[in-house]
């Protein structure tokens, strides 16, 4: 299997789609887990979110993915939410 990330941020795949996929979502994912760029973390974290949705409908796992996202403190900032504390 070859995962590949385009300059535009577009990821393409070759090989066994479904295992392919979950790997996909999985490094999508581990990718913002370490990225020390917030913005860019919330963009992997929403792709992972979307693409666990589009591909296998997995509402979980796209919750889990998305909550993600109100744990950056600029997400916070920008929708107004206050954190509990």
């Amino acid at each position: 299997m070859l995962i590949s990330k385009s300059s535009n941020g577009k990821i393409s795949l070759t090989g066994k789609r479904s295992a392919g996929w979950r790997e996909v979502i999985a490094l999508t994912a581990q990718e913002a887990e370490y990225s020390s760029d917030d913005q860019e973390k919330a963009e992997l974290y929403q792709k992972a979110g979307d693409l666990s949705l589009e591909r296998f409908d997995d509402v979980d796992h796209a919750i889990r993915f998305y909550e993600r996202l109100g744990t950056l403190p600029f997400i916070n900032t920008y929708v107004g939410v206050v954190p509990a504390g």
